[in-house]
C-alpha cells in the first residue's frame, strides 16, 4: 500500500481501486462486499474510501481455521 495517502492520524486512505487491487479482487467485487457491510468505508462528496486500518481488520476476520476445512473437505 504504498501509494496510498497517510494522515496524521497515522493510517491510510485508499480508494476503492486501491483498495480492490490490494485485495485482488475486483472493484465491484469490493463495492458489493462495502455494500453488504462487509468491508468498511466513508464517503467524502461522491467518493467511497477505505481506510486501510479497516482493511486489514477486514483480511484478519476472513482468516479460516484449516484444520476445520480440510475436516469438512476430507469427511
Amino acid at each position: 500500500m504504498e501509494n496510498c495517502f497517510t494522515n496524521r492520524l497515522g493510517y491510510g486512505i485508499l480508494t476503492v481501486k486501491e483498495a480492490a487491487d490490494f485485495l485482488r479482487v475486483h472493484r465491484t467485487t469490493l463495492a458489493r462486499m462495502m455494500n453488504g457491510g462487509q468491508v468498511k468505508f466513508f464517503e467524502v462528496g461522491a467518493r467511497k474510501l477505505i481506510r486501510d486500518i479497516d482493511l486489514y481488520e477486514f483480511v484478519d476476520n476472513q482468516i479460516v481455521d484449516s484444520s476445520k476445512s480440510f475436516a469438512r473437505i476430507e469427511g
